[in-house]
């Protein structure tokens, strides 16, 4: 398997230790250096069965880009609601030897599948169990965050995988790291969240509540995850390019400046929830706006236009007709056609202009051909954007531009939040 040597450091070093996490930056092999430390476990006798679970998107990824080209079809077993029940369970056999099992995260919380964990767990004293994008199992009483947190306790080994571990909240690394090895922590989620969160008592009409305003003990808290855990940034992989960010000011209409003005003047923009995501649609409609973004889309043959909301795709696709949409509600036919466009296959030569939620497919995703990447709205969560932003890097592809838009002081608060945000987390 050719490795690039980030990856190859990681497998000869580390390849047989039983619980280790990779939390590398998004684009730099994870997947791939998972597989490579399972075929050496493998080989040492430790596992005879990977299970492997990650988001849809990332799910599909795993089939065609990691398992099906490296394994024979009778080794991988892929999760599918129209498989005959007893077609699966003949794959599951334990007398089949060596297998590959790909299931996505939300078949943990499906009571449908508990013969598939049952069947799983007769054999887990010889499993590895990667969790690919572990940041989605960070809510601790989440269904599938439980799930998968007992029954890691079972496997040989495990793998966590994720380029945004705790983004949004240092909090989000007590689950994680339960997965990579329980009690690992030493502690319970609220143990933890005494131990390396700060916070005050705030009151409301209804009665007061605790409410985090930092972190302390950071640094005992990154000293346990640099013990267990790889920590890889694109400064650290050679080869991995840095997106190039613009920012562009633009001025609100005279009608729409007056609007927002005053519902400003009447809002706690740190605490205005619905009615900030109000502000920002409004923000995000303004035709100038629409007209910007619309005319940087024609600076590229491959374009990905960002929106938070759905009336803003809309209104960008009536001024890019032959744009593409992916976002919740999107065919999966269409969605695959976006792929292969995105892959450059021979049928979709003629460039691709993606306009696409950050919610629905930030993940699994390969925008490194894109030419361009245009923010049109801002996204409050660090790890979306982040997601978001890293689609375009590839160890070896070039520089792509990317833009903000900025026309309004909504827009400049959400981009001061994430630039804290990010410079927390790296």
């Amino acid at each position: 398997m050719n490795l690039y040597p980030h990856q190859r450091n990681e497998v000869e070093r580390f390849g047989l230790r039983p619980h280790r996490g990779l939390l590398w930056c998004p684009r730099s092999g994870k997947s791939r250096a998972a597989i490579a430390t399972a075929i050496r476990m493998r080989d040492a006798g430790m596992i005879n069965q990977v299970l492997i679970t990650s988001p849809n998107g990332v799910h599909e990824n795993w089939m065609v880009q990691e398992l099906l080209p490296r394994f024979d079809a009778n080794q991988v077993w892929q999760w599918d609601t129209r498989r005959n029940d007893a077609d699966s369970r003949d794959m599951l056999d334990a007398r089949r030897g060596f297998r590959l099992l790909s299931i996505p995260s939300h078949l943990w919380t499906m009571d449908r599948a508990r013969w598939f964990f049952a069947s799983v767990r007769c054999r887990s004293a010889t499993t590895l169990l990667i969790v690919d994008e572990s940041d989605d199992y960070a809510a601790p009483s989440a269904k599938r965050s439980r799930r998968v947190r007992a029954f890691a306790k079972h496997c040989a080994a495990t793998r966590i995988l994720t380029g945004t571990p705790w983004h949004d909240s240092l909090l989000h690394g007590w689950a994680q790291l339960e997965i990579l090895r329980p009690g690992l922590t030493g502690m319970t989620y609220t143990g933890f969240k005494r131990r390396y969160g700060v916070w005050e008592t705030r009151f409301g009409p209804h009665g007061s509540w605790p409410s985090l305003v930092g972190y302390q003990n950071v640094e005992e808290f990154m000293s346990l995850v640099r013990e267990h855990c790889s920590i890889l940034t694109p400064a650290d992989i050679p080869g991995m390019p840095r997106t190039k960010n613009r920012l562009i000011n633009m001025d609100l209409s005279p009608s729409a400046a007056i609007e927002t003005g005053r519902i400003i003047a009447d809002t706690d923009i740190e605490n205005a929830g619905v009615r900030f995501g109000m502000l920002q649609q409004m923000v995000g409609m303004c035709p100038d706006r629409l007209t910007m973004t619309a005319r940087l889309a024609h600076r590229g043959r491959y374009v990905v236009i960002w929106c938070r909301y759905r009336q803003e795709i809309e209104a960008l696709s009536a001024l890019l007709p032959d744009a593409r949409i992916w976002m919740g509600g999107t065919s999966d036919r269409e969605r695959t056609s976006i792929r292969e466009a995105l892959r450059g296959d021979s049928a979709h030569t003629g460039g691709l202009i993606l306009i696409a939620q950050p919610q629905a497919c930030s993940r699994g995703l390969d925008f490194s051909r894109a030419e361009l990447m245009v923010f049109h709205s801002h996204l409050p969560s660090v790890r979306l954007h982040d997601q978001a932003l890293n689609r375009v890097t590839a160890i070896g592809s070039g520089t792509t531009p990317v833009y903000y838009l900025c026309n309004s002081g909504i827009d400049a608060h959400v981009i001061q939040r994430l630039r804290l945000k990010t410079r927390f987390s790296r």
